[in-house]
């Protein structure tokens, strides 16, 4: 018995050594772009804390940029940023109603942005958000909800199809047919959101949307995968990429 538990704890001894070998051995700035042009850069430091530099990871579109600190922790190829954080979520509410003279689908649209500092709600107001995309009874082809109408910029961007634009009100109105579910997707959501509809033949529905967000951006249990001197940080639908046309992170030497 006495044999057992020495083995068992040189092997959990081992096991302790490794992990924070390994965990010193990813200690390093790491960072993308090109030459002087960072993108996103990420310090991780031997005392446990790190420093993130990265463009708004929500509404990337503003192109702003934005530097945080905090802890992490290592674990399996996994650095985890903050994680005693947890992640702030969206959430969507719908009201449907039948209206019997309407031929055609009200959207209505309340978009209300809740601003976090220092783990305190500071402001809770309406946004007038860039886009939103609805999508019907599991359709692959959605709408794309704007509060303003799109103009390509640049050749090579991407044309927004199916533009819906809202008025002053928050409203539109798209083709009527009968209902079975609807997602929500936009900036900041990891993934759609699927809700169900009661009534198939609703004609209106009024969308609420509360959207959580931390005024400095603070990474949330943010899980970055570390494969030699390649820090993969960049998410889709929630996961981390490791393959792809997103590039990693590149350890400075």
């Amino acid at each position: 018995m006495k044999v057992k538990l020495l083995v068992l704890g040189l092997m959990l001894l081992c096991l302790n050594s490794y992990a924070q070998e390994n965990s010193e051995n990813i200690c390093g700035s790491y960072k993308d772009g090109l030459g002087d042009m960072v993108i996103t850069k990420l310090i991780l430091k031997e005392d446990s804390t790190f420093e993130l530099t990265t463009p708004d990871p929500i509404f990337a579109h503003t192109h702003e940029n934005y530097t945080n600190m905090g802890r992490w922790t290592y674990s399996s190829q996994s650095v985890i940023l903050n994680q005693s954080l947890k992640p702030r979520q969206i959430n969507v509410e719908i009201k449907e109603r039948h209206l019997d003279s309407s031929d055609s689908i009200t959207v209505k649209i309340n978009y209300i942005l809740d601003v976090y500092e220092n783990e305190k709600l500071i402001s809770s107001e309406p946004f007038e958000f860039e886009m939103l995309t609805l999508t019907l009874n599991g359709k692959k082809k959605g709408y794309n909800f704007r509060s303003w109408e799109s103009h390509r910029t640049c050749l090579f961007a991407p044309k927004v199809k199916n533009q819906v634009l809202l008025d002053s009100l928050g409203t539109a109105q798209i083709p009527r047919k009968d209902l079975k579910s609807i997602s929500v997707y936009g900036y900041g959501f990891d993934q759609p959101l699927i809700l169900s509809i009661e009534n198939r033949e609703t004609n209106y529905l009024e969308i609420k949307i509360i959207h959580p967000v931390d005024r400095e951006r603070m990474p949330r249990n943010k899980q970055v995968i570390v494969k030699g001197d390649r820090a993969f940080y960049y998410e889709l639908n929630g996961k981390v990429l490791t393959t792809g046309m997103l590039s990693p992170l590149v350890k400075q030497k």
